[in-house]
């Protein structure tokens, strides 16, 4: 099973992607608050990658949810959503 790389909890859904949330009125595939620290949120993106590949890879989700993740991405990217493309990336180029 994949681990949450910001809890240490069990990836058996896509809901339990950290940046991830579910609520009444439905999911969001990418909710997360930018910090303003350039670095800490260009490394959170790159954790929030992490979680994504190793769920990917251990068929805890499918891949093709990544295209919804990246549909969720605000209009302009912030160095959360940087981080996230560059490990997912890297993670396809691995």
């Amino acid at each position: 099973m994949a681990t949450n790389h910001t809890t240490g909890a069990s990836i058996a859904d896509v809901a339990d992607l950290p940046f991830v949330s579910t609520s009444e009125s439905g999911r969001n595939f990418w909710c997360v608050s930018p910090s303003g620290d350039y670095q800490k949120d260009y490394d959170a993106g790159r954790r929030f990658g992490n979680s994504f590949i190793e769920a990917a890879r251990r068929r805890a989700i499918t891949p093709f949810v990544l295209q919804l993740i990246i549909a969720a991405f605000p209009s302009e990217l912030t160095p959360v959503e940087f981080g996230f493309l560059s490990q997912v990336s890297m993670g396809v180029a691995a």
